[in-house]
């Protein structure tokens, strides 16, 4: 008992990091990584995915991009993205492309338009979706896209990575399957997560234009910053989580969660780990639902071979891309 004559509990310990499971795409040699948006956090995306795209080549690996975002640059992006005065009236898209692609002689390309599913084509091992939009009707359709690619239990192709902020917070969100019922043996070992709910399932309000979007459709991030009602270093916090994720996914391959939110104000970061628990808690499901491995596909998992890096491997790939996070 305490002093005060209740009794004493003492702090939770969230160990879910420790027993969670690490998320594996399929093996790859040839992927494509699709940035859609490329304003507040899209443009600092651009960057870290050319960086990435760097980081493959070295690998072996035949690596490519694509930027899609239908606007021009304006002066109130200057300062706020990653944007120059001498770039105004040029399109987002072509102008990141042609920098980053230039820089570094990558295999980039462009598309001045909104994202469409048809977009997606997969003609690669792998494709990541990577979505820095403000909008819901983006967002539906990249679930659009997921929905129409990822319909069978097998190892998907196909995921998306949603990148989302409002004032002071902003949320990074890592998933392929756009139904429940594709989790099933979304762990096929208690060490291995092969298939995630997607941003939308995860957070349904995503496909749903809010308040916010509805009274000021036309008020993108950069108009938002300079009212006042965005912080102006949120952007740049919510590509790093981003960055982060995508390198582990796809370099290091030790990535541990799905989800993790921001709020810069309170100076704290939360994360939701790949345990069978929390992945089945999203979709309201058992644990036994995302383990058991009931079907054909789920039981012979093609394309994921386990190969968890040892701690020299994981110190030289920490150095080789030290530098992207």
């Amino acid at each position: 008992m305490s002093k005060t004559g209740k009794e004493f509990r003492p702090p939770q310990i969230d160990t879910s990091f420790r027993r969670a499971a690490t998320v594996l795409a399929v093996d790859f040699d040839d992927i494509e990584i699709m940035l859609v948006g490329l304003g507040g956090t899209g443009s600092y995306m651009a960057e870290s995915i050319g960086r990435l795209l760097v980081v493959l080549e070295q690998m072996g690996k035949r690596a490519r991009a694509t930027f899609v975002d239908p606007d021009t640059v304006e002066e109130k992006n200057i300062g706020r993205q990653r944007f120059s005065r001498s770039e105004i009236g040029r399109a987002k898209a072509e102008t990141l492309q042609m920098r980053i692609a230039g820089a570094w002689g990558l295999d980039i390309t462009y598309k001045v338009a909104r994202f469409d599913p048809s977009m997606v084509t997969l003609d690669h091992d792998l494709t990541v979706l990577v979505g820095c939009v403000d909008n819901a009707a983006g967002r539906r359709a990249m679930s659009a896209a997921l929905a129409a690619h990822n319909r069978y239990t097998t190892p998907p192709r196909l995921w998306c990575l949603d990148c989302g902020n409002h004032e002071d917070s902003g949320q990074v969100r890592l998933g392929s399957a756009a139904k429940a019922h594709l989790l099933k043996g979304a762990f096929p070992q208690t060490s291995i997560c092969q298939a995630l709910p997607s941003p939308a399932l995860q957070s349904p309000e995503l496909l749903k234009a809010q308040t916010v979007e509805q009274k000021s459709r036309r008020m993108g991030c950069a108009e938002l910053a300079a009212a006042n009602h965005q912080s102006l270093n949120i952007n740049m916090a919510v590509a790093t989580e981003a960055s982060d994720m995508l390198t582990r996914l796809l370099v290091t391959r030790n990535l541990k969660r799905f989800s993790t939110e921001i709020n810069l104000a309170a100076g704290v970061v939360r994360s939701d780990y790949a345990t069978p628990e929390a992945v089945a808690r999203v979709v309201g499901k058992s644990r036994l639902y995302v383990t058991a491995t009931t079907t054909r596909h789920a039981r012979r998992a093609p394309g994921i071979h386990v190969q968890i890096m040892t701690a020299a491997e994981l110190m030289e790939a920490d150095a080789d891309t030290e530098f992207l996070t």
